[in-house]
């Protein structure tokens, strides 16, 4: 019988034994550092999601403060003296109504204080036309309208203060007598009584600016807390036609459409009040103008120059696409008589005048890919050009240094693997979502993929 064969066991001193057990931990952190590192850099990196367009429509309310246009007819005074108003605001007056007197010794004032302190000024017949105000009132109350009361308290009070200061100047009157002194005047025209005054009462569309329309530095004196008037000096006012308007400033594409629509309904924010506004546009200086005119209602804001407003576009149809996805960027403007043909395909492009290190100058033509081209400027990316940059008009001397930007709305567009911005032009918003105008957009139409988050592309970049 054979020998049985020994099995031969080689034991491995322990010190290599260590070293390869440790040459497998150093391999299994160094691959466990890599892939948290990868996952710190995917986690990272902002991740670029699409969105595709779709045609679709929304409806939004607008709602913008307006500068009110109104005639209106200051009336200065003629001579100095203790003034006393005696009509009250937002009436309607005429030529034969008493307005206010002018005091100029002070003595009529004295009387009509005086005879404020007599307490039966009111005659049974007054308090009786009181009584039925109020009765009115009370078989026409809502307490689901319950503004209707202050309403109500104010022109009662007015009332009365008219009836008893009415009551006070022929008392005083009747006890000064004819004096010179004393003058009585009344409306010179038709018209609605106004006491506030700002120095606006003449403007004109064509004054118009952006700065008008803003309210910051807005200021009206209440004539009424005055006691002297000087000659020349204005002592009330006169709305003398029912016609007014508000004007708004508004994005050139919104105020075209509203232009197309010709008539909008119009909320009054100051009493929730509706009426139905000629709509009116135009450009001055940069900015688009915007103006609802009315036939009625002025009354009720004879008192404001400032009121705001509220309307609303149903159905506004366009390219759909999300807030988010549209951002702005700026880009250097060339005016379009730079721009020539040239190159192996003949593509059009610009001529550099660059001037070299050892002082001589040369030209070379740069093929340009316009962003957009408007009002006979062409917008380039920045990254293209450096600011100073020189170009030459063809077949001609005139030069063209790079420099002037101008900021453009636009989307990232996905569909050739990268970002390519298009500029949009938006014709309706809401928080959500903005409505494109498909045909001034600039290589953006249906069905295109666009970047969901603009802030997480850039221009001319591969998706990744």
């Amino acid at each position: 019988m054979a020998q049985k064969r020994q099995k031969k066991i080689v034991k491995f001193p322990n010190r290599l034994q260590r070293i390869f057990q440790d040459s497998g931990l150093i391999l299994f952190t160094i691959i466990a550092v890599y892939m948290i590192i990868c996952l710190v850099q995917y986690w990272s990196k902002p991740h670029i999601s699409i969105y595709e367009v779709k045609h679709g429509s929304i409806s939004e309310d607008y709602s913008y403060s307006g500068l009110i246009l109104r005639t209106e007819q200051l009336i200065p005074a003629d001579r100095s003296g203790y003034v006393t108003y005696y009509a009250r605001e937002g009436e309607k007056v005429g030529s034969k109504t008493t307005v206010c007197a002018v005091d100029e010794t002070g003595q009529l004032t004295q009387m009509i204080e005086e005879a404020t302190a007599d307490h039966a000024l009111l005659t049974a017949d007054d308090i009786l036309t009181f009584k039925e105000d109020v009765q009115a009132y009370q078989s026409a109350y809502d307490k689901m309208d319950f503004k209707k009361l202050y309403s109500f308290k104010q022109n009662l009070e007015s009332s009365m203060m008219e009836l008893v200061h009415l009551k006070l100047l022929d008392t005083a009157a009747q006890s000064v007598g004819e004096s010179s002194l004393v003058n009585i005047y009344k409306s010179a025209y038709d018209g609605v009584l106004s006491y506030s005054v700002d120095g606006m009462e003449n403007l004109t569309l064509e004054s118009i600016t952006k700065d008008t329309l803003n309210q910051d530095r807005y200021k009206s004196t209440d004539l009424k807390k005055q006691s002297i008037v000087n000659p020349s000096e204005p002592m009330y006012k006169l709305i003398t036609e029912e016609d007014w308007s508000v004007v708004i400033e508004l994005d050139k594409a919104l105020a075209d459409l509203l232009t197309e629509e010709e008539y909008v309904e119009i909320t009054f924010l100051k009493d929730n009040q509706t009426a139905w506004g000629q709509v009116s546009s135009w450009d001055a200086d940069g900015t688009t103008f915007v103006m609802f005119s009315f036939t009625n209602s002025m009354v009720r804001y004879a008192s404001e120059r400032y009121l705001d407003i509220r309307f609303q576009l149903d159905d506004v149809d366009g390219l759909k696409v999300p807030v988010s996805a549209v951002l702005e960027e700026s880009f250097y403007t060339i005016p379009a008589e730079y721009i020539t043909k040239g190159g192996n395909n003949d593509q059009d492009g610009v001529i550099i005048e660059t001037h070299e290190t050892d002082g001589s100058v040369s030209q070379k033509f740069q093929v340009l890919n316009p962003v957009k081209t408007k009002d006979e400027l062409v917008y380039v990316s920045m990254d293209d050009f450096h600011s100073g940059d020189t170009l030459i008009k063809p077949e001609s001397t005139e030069r063209y240094d790079i420099g002037k930007t101008a900021d453009l709305k636009g989307v990232y567009n996905m569909d050739k693997g990268y970002a390519v911005f298009c500029p949009v032009t938006i014709i309706c918003e809401n928080s959500e979502y903005y409505i494109i105008d498909g045909s001034k957009s600039t290589g953006l139409s249906q069905y295109d993929r666009i970047v969901l988050e603009a802030k997480t592309a850039k221009d001319n970049k591969l998706l990744d």
